[in-house]
């Protein structure tokens, strides 16, 4: 990974579920592209719950991307994980990582 964008969670409930904003998705996806990188994956966290993908997070994966997700309990991270869709696309593989550098979020302008 090269870079990281920051997107707002536009779902109804936002303790409970996750949708980036599809123009956001869109602008990072052309501001990747314009930089010669390619939009990878997403990452989302889920409080209280364990890291490994839920059934939504299956239901509602992309073939090709990674899923990196960030396991929190009462607020404090615990654990994260990157995960990929399978093939048959029924279930998700844990993909192994290795963190060398720690780019920080940022948001794209004029937003």
């Amino acid at each position: 990974m090269h870079r990281i964008y920051a997107a707002q969670n536009v779902a109804t409930s936002k303790h409970r579920r996750y949708n980036i904003d599809p123009l956001e998705l869109g602008r990072a996806d052309e501001d990747a592209r314009r930089s010669d990188l390619d939009l990878i994956g997403v990452y989302h966290s889920h409080p209280d719950a364990p890291v490994e993908p839920s059934q939504l997070d299956l239901e509602h994966a992309w073939p090709n991307f990674t899923y990196l997700v960030l396991s929190l309990q009462n607020g404090e991270p615990r654990d994260f994980a990157a995960w990929t869709l399978t093939q048959d696309e029924t279930s998700f593989i844990r993909e192994e990582m290795q963190i060398v550098s720690g780019p920080r979020p940022f948001r794209l302008s004029g937003e």
